[in-house]
């Protein structure tokens, strides 16, 4: 069977052959190669559907896995916790062996913010400018012209 890159150039040839070939002929032609291509469409979809519903799996497998990742990272957060607990507990700063050095590090001071509506305005930094689609968008279609911007129009496939 053809694909449908085949058929399609195949109609395409056809359509401009339609001159020079006998009306009958070419009703025939155009109807066979028709029936071909939604064969062929037909089969498209279904494997679109088959690829939506991987993506459909693979989003929820993805979110397991997140949700199995935070859960170790949780974990360790708590090993890490406990051996400080202990090693302040029992005044020791360092445990050495063959395979690996433990110590406490002393990090450098960080700022945690306790209200930020309490911080006044001289420590906010001004924001870069971005541009908004949206409001470009109402403003083309109220009939305003944006200089650097249009409407385009696309297409999508859709299938039921």
């Amino acid at each position: 069977m053809a694909t449908l890159y085949e058929l399609t150039s195949n109609y395409r040839k056809l359509q401009s052959l339609a001159d020079e070939t006998d009306p009958e002929v070419f009703n025939d032609t155009m109807a066979s190669i028709d029936d071909a291509i939604q064969d062929k469409a037909i089969g498209y979809a279904k494997v679109i559907n088959a690829m939506q519903a991987d993506i459909t799996d693979i989003s929820e497998e993805i979110k397991r896995l997140q949700a199995r990742k935070k859960a170790v990272e949780n974990n360790i957060n708590r090993l890490k916790a406990n051996l400080i607990d202990a090693f302040h507990t029992a005044d020791i700063n360092q445990v050495k062996d063959s395979l690996f050095t433990i110590k406490i590090r002393h990090n450098p001071a960080s700022v945690h913010m306790i209200d930020d509506k309490e911080v006044p305005v001289d420590y906010y930094q001004p924001q870069p400018m971005k541009l908004s689609k949206t409001l470009i968008k109402e403003a083309l279609k109220s009939g305003k012209e944006v200089p650097g911007a249009e409407l385009t129009h696309s297409e999508s496939l859709m299938i039921k």
